[in-house]
């Protein structure tokens, strides 16, 4: 079974969080989000179990991170 991520970092760490995430056993991309409102509408549409995010990430709380849980979304 394979893990489903999704990947909303800044734009420089990117392509090295996607890669790692190739090139590891278990874990498949699902989606790059380009802010707070796609990552949880994608985690509604239950298109990750998982969220790599930066904690840049503008509207990133402890709310969001809490809603994102509810949605069955772990973040990292």
């Amino acid at each position: 079974m394979r893990t489903t991520v999704l990947v909303a970092v800044p734009e420089a760490w990117e392509t090295a969080v996607v890669d790692a995430i190739a090139v590891s056993p278990g874990l498949e991309l699902s989606r790059r989000c380009a802010d707070l409102p796609e990552l949880l509408s994608t985690a509604a549409a239950g298109l990750g179990v998982s969220a790599v995010v930066g904690r840049a990430l503008a509207g990133l709380d402890r709310t969001a991170i809490a809603d994102l849980g509810r949605l069955g979304v772990r973040v990292v």
